[in-house]
């Protein structure tokens, strides 16, 4: 189980500028490849994190309340490298990403927060391609 959470401060600040959302369990957050329009910081619930690569798929990583969704797409403004998809029922908040990158200039100890969140991430799908090729050698 994945639990790429932020710090109490930073969470309370994120929500302060968010816009709370409910999802039904079942609900497609988005989907990978869709453009990324902001994070969501999950709130309660779990949510399904998905990678699809053609003919490889990698396991499903499931995150738990106080987890951001969707921040690599919405950093570097492009599409979501994810799909995201509700467990259960959910309370989420939104903040789109203008907003997101409006607070980041204006807090840069916050945007290292989320750098750092966002190095976990990838090194944890590194780490995840690496144990599925020795998987496929052995």
């Amino acid at each position: 189980m994945t639990n790429f959470t932020v710090t109490d401060d930073l969470r309370a600040k994120l929500k302060a500028m968010a816009s709370p959302i409910s999802k039904p369990k079942g609900t497609i957050l988005f989907n990978q490849g869709e453009p990324a329009l902001g994070i969501y910081l999950l709130d309660k619930g779990r949510v399904a994190l998905h990678l699809d690569c053609g003919r490889r798929s990698f396991p499903t990583r499931v995150v738990n309340p106080g987890c951001v969704i969707g921040l690599p797409g919405t950093l570097s403004g492009t599409d979501y490298s994810l799909g995201a998809e509700t467990l259960e029922d959910c309370t989420l908040d939104f903040i789109p990403r203008e907003r997101l990158l409006e607070f980041l200039r204006e807090n840069p100890a916050h945007c290292f927060q989320l750098v750092e969140l966002l190095s976990r991430e990838i090194s944890e799908l590194r780490s995840a391609a690496q144990r599925k090729r020795d998987l496929a050698i052995a």
